[in-house]
């Protein structure tokens, strides 16, 4: 029987299992962009807060996807998630035809499984993650395929869903042209020529848009990250990263993984294998943020995975080669031969049980979902019923808020003041920004959670300016939000 005629139901199959288990998900960072769709949508321009021209999202492709989703009267959140589950999906289908394409059938058999269920991905689920690095392993197959045009087509849509895809589009041109351009002949010097075009064709109308309308070719944030990464109070991306690490190599039921994994590592390196350019993919990524010294937050851990389960993918193939040679040496093993216990029966029970576990995590991660959500949500509708559509609010964690409020926001965190930003120092608290951004912009409300921002509550003008107008109460969260008219 072909099994790979079972690949695409399995991967719709992935899909439609990862919506029904992750719909509802959310957290605050997402509904930046997802307010910056919804403006576009209305026809209030590529802005969070009306009239103000400033780049707060990292991913202006995703943005116009879910601003035609918005246009089109559909729930954008909930299109964010289905596109995130369909990549997932999407993503590990790519793993199996590079699996076939490279003669490496069971490394890609095993990364259809791992990938789209890996938790560092289903936990970033509602961002832009899952796209780009979806795109970004079309591009990559595309590109062994020797089809140039077309992966050049989908790398700038990659780097348009998010910037820092710049590294695998580089990787796929070195895959294809190698390193030394000057010594290519004729017919790839064409190819590269056509290559470097599209790619550039379609980045350079956003970038030149961006420094039009924002006065800047790239957002904000990184400037705002790199300020919190100053922060004493902020952990690093590489210590964030070496955490997981620990706790997945300690954790039992990812034991087999880990092993699997460092087997990976030896047999690619020994093999020269071309799986070693997900590897480089994700060793690179993990460099350039450790470089740029940002925080660990989880959704930044994303693009790891790729490299990742490469090479569990590669150790999982090491083994099945080295048990079917085994198998068949007549001379040491003989009964095994006529057993239940075959290479290809003994190879799924492997692949199941570097399946198992992540399908576990999954489904805990269901149940691990933001309890902030409800809470924000009902704020952000309490201020679009309650106050006039010119008022502003200060608030820290401007994403949900902002996006149910549909009114200005004053960011406690700096990613839509950028001199909030400028403000943090080694020793800065979240407590001296909020005191310090509500003094310079003056909100006309402020949202804050019952007992936190005490410079805020203690200062003279709050006690003599503000009044709680009401306390917003969610069975999701234990604390209570409170909101003052100043």
């Amino acid at each position: 029987m072909n099994a790979s005629r079972f690949v695409a139901p399995w991967s719709i199959f992935v899909a439609l299992g990862l919506y029904a288990i992750f719909y509802a998900r959310g957290y605050d960072d997402p509904y930046i962009t997802y307010h910056y769709a919804a403006n576009l949508a209305q026809g209030d321009g590529f802005v969070f807060n009306i009239g103000e021209s400033l780049l707060s999202t990292t991913t202006p492709l995703y943005t116009l996807l879910l601003a035609l989703a918005g246009f089109g009267g559909l729930n954008i959140p909930l299109v964010s998630t289905a596109l995130g589950c369909l990549s997932l999906a999407v993503g590990g289908w790519a793993f199996w035809q590079l699996g076939q394409h490279w003669h490496t059938q069971t490394a890609g058999w095993v990364g259809l499984l791992l990938y789209p269920l890996h938790p560092l991905l289903t936990v970033t689920l509602s961002n832009e993650t899952a796209l780009c690095l979806t795109l970004g392993l079309l591009g990559l197959l595309l590109t062994v395929r020797k089809q140039i045009a077309q992966a050049a087509i989908v790398l700038a849509l990659a780097t348009l869903a998010r910037h820092d895809a710049v590294i695998i589009a580089a990787l796929c041109a070195s895959c294809h042209f190698g390193f030394k351009v000057w010594r290519l002949d004729f017919w790839k010097q064409r190819q590269l020529i056509v290559f470097c075009l599209l790619y550039g064709s379609l980045l350079l109308p956003w970038f030149g848009f961006a420094w039009w309308y924002f006065g800047a070719p790239m957002p904000i944030t990184l400037m705002v990250k790199q300020q919190q990464g100053k922060m004493l109070i902020s952990q690093l991306f590489l210590a964030g990263l070496r955490d997981y690490a620990s706790y997945h190599w300690t954790y039992p039921t990812y034991f087999l993984h880990s092993v699997t994994l460092i087997i990976g590592l030896v047999a690619a390196f020994w093999r020269r294998s071309p799986w070693l350019w997900l590897v480089a993919w994700s060793g690179l990524y993990t460099l350039a943020y450790s470089l740029l010294r940002v925080p660990g937050y989880f959704w930044y851990f994303g693009p790891v995975v790729p490299g990742l389960v490469a090479l569990i993918a590669v150790g999982a193939e090491f083994i099945a080669q080295r048990l079917t040679s085994l198998m068949r040496d007549k001379s040491r093993v003989t009964s095994l031969e006529s057993s239940i216990l075959n290479p290809q029966s003994f190879i799924l029970l492997f692949a199941l049980l570097l399946w198992l576990p992540q399908v576990r995590s999954t489904i805990q991660l269901k149940d691990l979902n933001d309890n902030r959500l409800g809470l924000y949500q009902k704020t952000g509708e309490w201020l679009r019923a309650n106050t006039p559509p010119t008022a502003s609010i200060g608030t820290l964690e401007v994403g949900i808020i902002g996006y149910f409020a549909q009114r200005r926001l004053v960011d406690f965190a700096g990613l839509l003041q950028p001199d909030v930003a400028w403000q943090m120092q080694p020793n800065s608290t979240y407590d001296d920004l909020a005191l310090w951004a509500w003094e310079h912009y003056q909100p006309d409300y402020l949202a804050m959670f019952e007992g936190s921002f005490q410079p805020i509550r203690q200062s003279q003008r709050f006690k003599t300016m503000c009044r709680e107008v009401t306390t917003i109460n969610d069975p999701t969260h234990p604390s209570k939000m409170q909101i003052y008219r100043c």
